[in-house]
This record gives C-alpha cells, structure tokens and sequence, in this order.
C-alpha cells in the first residue's frame, strides 16, 4: 500500500469521505496531535529552506482540523495538496490547500487547509503528509517519514484534551 513516504510514484485518490460531525452537531470524540508544533522547532526554517515546504500550525477544535503551511516562493504559480487518511492508507484523499491573502513574505508563501474528522467508531487516527508542486518539481514534508498523526481520542467527562503548542 502506498503512502506519503513512497514518493516516486503518487496515485490518485481511490476513496471519498464525509467530513461532518454527528447529525446533532456534538461529538464523542476529539483530534489530539502527537507532534510537536512545528512553528516551535529550532530548525523550522532550515527544514523550510531544505525541503521547500513545511507544515507550519496546526490548530484543533474537537473534530475540526485547521492547519497553515510554509512553502518556498519558487515561482508564482503554485499548487499544495494534503494527502490524508483515515484508515491507514487504505484508501486516501487529497485536498487542495488555499492561498492565504497577503501572505508572500518574499521567501515564503503560507498557504492554509481545513477539515473536519467524522465522529465515527472506527476511525481512531487521521495521517496527512503535504506535497508542494511549483515549477514543475514536487517536494514533500511528511514529518521526516513518519507522517503527521492525529489521534482521535474519546471525550472523557465532557473535558477536552488540551491541544496547545506542545503536543507530543
């Protein structure tokens, strides 16, 4: 099966996904991310200058994903996807990410994308590498081989987990 980490030869995306919380709104369960931010990483901007993209932020509400990436401004056009899964890369989805207006710093662009897990029993992680395609090249950060991992934990006593700065 192939993941982020096989990067010679990307397929398509062979499965879809609804990306809804519970049909009542609530959820019984919330994302809990096992890296450290990487905006908070000594070597952030070497990795960036090395690697041409990095995930920068990630932000967490329950079941709700919100995450910005750095890219290397090569050129104008540019294209940056997140290549996710919810099973283990069974089946996988890419989802374009977006510009962020008046983001371009000179060396970088950031760029932002957004999703919300399903609150359903089998799923207990969601994995996402980035791919960053620009003047007909394509680099990937994908958390040096390992794959970025949210854990989808169940919501204890109605007490949420902390996902501030430090998670590991």
């Amino acid at each position: 099966m192939q993941s982020p980490n096989d990067r010679n030869n990307p397929r398509t995306p062979t499965g879809g996904y609804n990306f809804n919380l519970s049909p009542d709104g609530s959820s019984h369960k919330q994302l809990k991310a096992t890296f450290i931010t990487p905006i908070y990483l000594r070597d952030f901007w070497d990795q960036l200058r090395q690697n041409c993209v990095k995930l920068e932020n990630v932000v967490i509400d329950r079941l709700k994903c919100f995450a910005t990436v750095k890219v290397k401004n090569l050129a104008y056009e540019k294209v940056v996807l997140i290549r996710y899964t919810l099973n283990d890369w069974r089946t996988y989805q890419d989802l374009p990410a977006y510009h962020l207006k008046d983001s371009n710093r000179g060396y970088a662009d950031t760029f932002a994308f957004e999703f919300n897990v399903p609150d359903e029993e089998e799923i207990r992680q969601v994995q996402f590498a980035i791919a960053f395609r620009c003047a007909g090249q394509e680099f990937w950060d994908n958390n040096h081989n390992r794959n970025y991992c949210l854990q989808c934990i169940p919501i204890q006593d109605g007490h949420l987990f902390n996902n501030l700065v430090h998670n590991a």
